[in-house]
């Protein structure tokens, strides 16, 4: 899959009647400060197309972009521990949960999961919610290139236990890792 071009659609803060574009989409979903933003970036080919900040919760709303004119992109707001007030997070949850049940073209949810913390209880809800829904998912671990050669054992141990080879790839959007692997996954998930 060639990214050729990328666009900002709209933001949806759990109000309403959730966005239909009448096109696939793939949700990108993860633990605060797991580097969501950051892997969206580096797999569209865009600098700042989803916005990074150093400190967690900074998406707060799920946010559209229309990639190639051929599926949607959003980026959701980030699980567990954020700087924000406990009712703000309550609200991030229910615009997640009203995004999932009223989705009707969602094809794929990725995990982004940090690699150095590994598959933690709020990732393993989410995997969980998501066989449940009976929602395709596929974890991403992202900054792999702050792994040594043990931990990466180690990690990879862990995610074959929890959710199989066949569910997770090593990412790195600092060192553009794993890019081609997404795009291969992305346009897999989109062709069939």
């Amino acid at each position: 899959m060639e990214i050729r071009s990328v666009e900002f659609l709209t933001s949806y803060a759990g109000e309403g009647k959730v966005p239909d574009w009448n096109l696939p989409e793939i949700a990108v979903v993860g633990r605060s400060n797991s580097g969501k933003s950051s892997f969206i970036n580096a797999v569209l080919g865009r600098k700042q197309i989803a916005h990074v900040s150093s400190k967690p919760g900074k998406t707060t709303t799920v946010n559209y972009f229309v990639v190639n004119a051929d599926f949607i992109f959003t980026d959701l707001p980030g699980y567990g521990f954020a700087k924000r007030s406990k009712r703000e997070r309550e609200t991030w949850k229910k615009t997640i949960d009203r995004y999932f049940n009223f989705s009707p073209r969602l094809r794929l949810v990725i995990i982004i999961i940090d690699v150095k913390v590994g598959l933690t209880e709020l990732d393993a809800q989410m995997t969980a919610y998501c066989a449940g829904k009976n929602i395709p998912f596929f974890i991403i671990a992202n900054k792999m290139d702050k792994l040594n050669q043990s931990l990466r054992t180690q990690r990879t141990k862990e995610l074959n236990a929890s959710v199989g080879k066949e569910h997770f790839l090593f990412f790195s959007a600092l060192k553009k890792r794993g890019i081609e692997d997404v795009l291969s996954l992305l346009d897999s998930i989109l062709q069939s």
